[in-house]
């Protein structure tokens, strides 16, 4: 997990995007929520920042209430194949919680029901 903050090394969103042949887009709701949450931190928004708001062609922003990197899930197909792509935060508190908040749930929506359950099926 992890890559998806405003550092160099932060390479996630730009691997899946190579990999899968998409495109990133900068979005400007991200980047006045990033402009927002430097300016109630009482300091200058770093431009490095603004890598946080790249979203991969097609994916669905997922909010991160414990920090200022969002997560993204894509639901795409490539190579005639269904891929389920989810982009979480590195931080174990902002994983966590965007895992129950956002990545099950939307998992549970996109598979077949018999794919996933709450609780592990009685061995044979």
């Amino acid at each position: 997990m992890g890559g998806l903050g405003p550092t160099e090394d932060d390479l996630t969103r730009e691997a899946v995007a190579d990999a899968l042949s998409l495109t990133l887009r900068r979005d400007a709701q991200l980047i006045a929520a990033l402009h927002t949450r430097a300016a109630q931190w009482r300091i200058p928004m770093p431009t490095n920042n603004l890598k946080q708001a790249d979203v991969l062609q097609g994916a669905t922003i997922l909010p991160n209430p414990n920090g200022s990197a969002p997560g993204q899930w894509l639901d795409t197909t490539f190579s005639g194949y269904r891929k389920l792509i989810m982009l979480v935060p590195g931080r174990p508190r902002s994983a966590a919680r965007s895992l129950t908040l956002n990545v099950c749930p939307a998992c549970a929506r996109s598979s077949p029901s018999a794919t996933l359950r709450k609780e592990p099926s009685a061995p044979p």
